[in-house]
């Protein structure tokens, strides 16, 4: 929820090269008050049934991202136990 000097600094000089996109030049870093909300929100028992979701909090703003697609899986290869 905070930023130290540093990252503020390599902010600064990524927006002044254009490296940063002009939406998140303006949005600047989440403030505390616009992500509380929905952290309360979550630790209540109505959001109980909230598993395995992802939200964006900025602003006044709360987004749910739909759920992803499966890409990829890995599997470990099992041995035989010849005990």
């Amino acid at each position: 929820m905070t930023l130290s000097d540093e990252v503020l600094a390599a902010r600064k000089i990524r927006a002044e090269r254009g490296l940063t996109s002009s939406a998140a030049q303006h949005k600047g870093p989440p403030e505390p008050e616009g992500v509380a909300p929905i952290v309360a929100y979550l630790c209540t028992e109505q959001a109980s049934y909230i598993n395995g979701r992802i939200f964006a909090a900025h602003g006044n703003e709360i987004s749910l991202f739909s759920n992803p697609d499966l890409a990829r899986t890995i599997h470990k290869k099992r041995t035989l136990d010849t005990g």
